[in-house]
C-alpha cells in the first residue's frame, strides 16, 4: 500500500471513529453553553451547577415554596429568627457555601444533595441555612433542614 493510500485510511479511519460522538453528550447544546461559559469565566462546571441550583433555591423561595422542619424551627426560634429573616437571607446569597451528598439506605432515593448557604439578611444578621430541593421542575419545593446565626 502506498503512503498516500495510507494517509487516506487513516484520514477515513479517524472520521468514522468520531461519527459515536455526534449522538453523545460531547455534542449537545448544553454542553457547549457550559463550556462557553467555563472559558469565559474561568470556572468549573461544579460551580455553573451550583449557581443553576441556586437560582431554583431563589425561584422557589420566591414562590413561597419553602418549608421548615421542626429542628429548622426550632433553631430558629432559639435564636430569635423569622421565617421572613431566613428568606431574605437565601435571596441575598450570593453562592452556595457548598452541596454535601448525603446518602441513606432508608431513603427510597439513596442519595440526595443538601445545599449549604451562608448569607446576610437585610438587617445584617449571617444566617446559615442548609436544605434541599425536591420535586419536580415546575413545582419545586426547597426544605429548609437547619437555620441558624452564626458567630462571626
Amino acid at each position: 500500500m502506498c503512503k498516500r493510500a495510507r494517509e487516506n485510511t487513516r484520514v477515513q479511519t479517524s472520521i468514522s471513529d468520531l461519527s459515536h460522538f455526534s449522538r453523545s453528550r460531547f455534542f449537545s447544546p448544553v454542553f457547549f453553553v457550559k463550556k462557553a461559559l467555563r472559558f469565559l469565566l474561568g470556572v468549573s462546571s461544579i460551580i455553573i451547577t451550583m449557581m443553576s441550583d441556586l437560582i431554583r433555591i431563589k425561584r422557589a423561595v420566591l414562590r413561597g415554596r419553602m418549608r421548615l422542619t421542626e429542628k429548622a424551627l426550632t433553631e430558629m426560634r432559639i435564636d430569635g429568627l423569622t421565617r421572613e429573616e431566613v428568606a431574605e437571607s437565601i435571596m441575598n446569597a450570593d453562592e452556595i457555601y457548598k452541596t454535601i451528598r448525603s446518602t441513606s439506605p432508608v431513603r427510597p432515593a439513596r442519595r440526595e444533595y443538601l445545599h449549604v448557604i451562608r448569607s446576610f439578611s437585610l438587617d445584617g444578621t449571617l444566617i446559615y441555612s442548609k436544605g434541599k430541593l425536591s420535586g419536580p421542575p415546575d413545582d419545586e419545593w426547597f426544605y429548609l433542614l437547619i437555620s441558624a446565626k452564626r458567630d462571626v
